[in-house]
């Protein structure tokens, strides 16, 4: 039986994404099922591919809390330690990550941009993100910025984004989605 066909037959739906999450990781890992071992590299394929999954299953993703539970959705297999809005203590405050995988160490954040004028707001809450929660004891932040056009390219991010921090590795991942109608 083809996964499309397992998607559009079985009611639970979960049990696709169980399926997926799985194959990703033994060909990204190469790796048995009974030596997994969660990795950031894991983490970063399912983001890389979220955008196709979407587009293949028809998701329309308009607004950056879809994007998020969308891409909850996608690593929870994997990740079951995963926690969504987790507080953050910080010095005088505390702020919520989108998503927490204690497993890996990992806080990641989604980002929306749907014109060019937020832009410049995008890049500054990414560094915000950056100062913020490199203070809590996490190696790694991932962002996630879902754009209807091209506004950021990975590398020009990247650059951008190279601040001294007291994370072991910021990753950031572009995905493109059609404009909203």
């Amino acid at each position: 039986m083809l996964l499309h066909e397992l998607w559009f037959s079985n009611p639970q739906r979960y049990s696709y994404i169980n399926i997926l999450g799985t194959q990703v990781y033994r060909k990204c890992a190469q790796l048995d099922a009974s030596t997994f071992e969660p990795h950031i590299e894991h983490a970063l394929q399912i983001l890389r591919n979220a955008s196709t999954v979407a587009a293949r299953h028809d998701r329309v993703l308009s607004s950056e809390a879809e994007v998020d539970r969308f891409c909850e959705m996608l690593l929870i297999p994997s990740f079951p330690d995963l926690n969504s809005e987790p507080a953050v203590s910080l010095a005088n405050s505390y702020r919520k990550p989108d998503t927490a995988i204690g497993s890996i160490q990992t806080f990641i954040e989604y980002k929306f941009l749907d014109n060019e004028g937020r832009r410049q707001d995008i890049l500054d809450q990414m560094q915000a993100d950056i100062r913020n929660y490199s203070r809590n004891g996490y190696k790694n932040l991932i962002f996630v910025v879902t754009q209807t056009q091209d506004y950021f390219r990975e590398e020009s991010l990247r650059v951008d984004l190279q601040e001294p921090s007291g994370f072991s590795r910021v990753e950031v991942i572009t995905m493109r989605l059609p404009p909203r109608a």
